[in-house]
């Protein structure tokens, strides 16, 4: 209401943009038109902009890989160059529930409360998501896939023998990637696989 209050004064006064009080100053953003402007349908630009800049909205390309993990407490940490060492926290509001099929990515969106108007409406933000996944997976280091044109795969050890097994891309961190196959924990992996290294080969395994 106090919104719609300011963009009525506006007219009454002349041009004079105006608000009812300080709370709301802030939200009295841009005016585009000045007294002697001329109107009509060729001006693209809106009279004036009026913005609630008290609860943002932040929204996140989120890698298609991340979309099935669980977001710690709904919330992330984010930061903008403005405020480079200053975390600021936003809740998850809602979801797309779809992938985009040029970026491979969902949209999420978070609601962020920003009553000192810290945050600037049409910042960047860096985002630090913290998840985690409801079945245990595998983690390996990055040399222990092997990518041909025709699929991805590891090489485990077994009786003293080598096998390739299928395997799918999870999350990468910094050092290791995330990978989906048949594989049980305890298994036995070459740490620095090669296409090489041929399937029923026998080894000598070294710890």
């Amino acid at each position: 209401m106090r919104i719609a209050k300011v963009c009525l004064r506006v007219f009454q006064t002349g041009w004079k943009l105006s608000c009812p009080d300080r709370t709301v100053q802030r939200d009295c953003n841009a005016k585009n038109i000045y007294e002697g402007s001329y109107v009509g349908a060729t001006n693209e630009k809106p009279l004036l902009v009026i913005e609630d800049t008290r609860k943002l909205r932040l929204r996140i390309a989120v890698p298609e890989a991340f979309t099935g993990v669980d977001l710690k407490d709904n919330k992330v940490k984010f930061t903008t160059k403005a405020y480079p060492n200053k975390p600021f926290t936003a809740m998850l509001v809602r979801k797309a529930g779809s992938i985009d099929v040029n970026t491979r990515t969902e949209i999420w969106e978070f609601e962020v409360d920003n009553p000192d108007n810290s945050v600037k409406a049409g910042s960047f933000a860096t985002v630090n998501l913290t998840v985690s996944r409801k079945d245990p997976t595998f983690f390996v280091p990055f040399s222990a896939v092997v990518t041909t044109l025709e699929k991805k795969f590891v090489i485990k050890i077994s009786n003293d023998s080598t096998r390739w097994v299928d395997v799918s891309p999870g999350i990468n961190l910094s050092d290791k990637t995330e990978i989906f196959g048949l594989l049980n924990e305890g298994d036995t992996l070459v740490i620095k696989a090669n296409e090489e290294i041929k399937p029923n080969e026998k080894v000598y395994v070294k710890f």
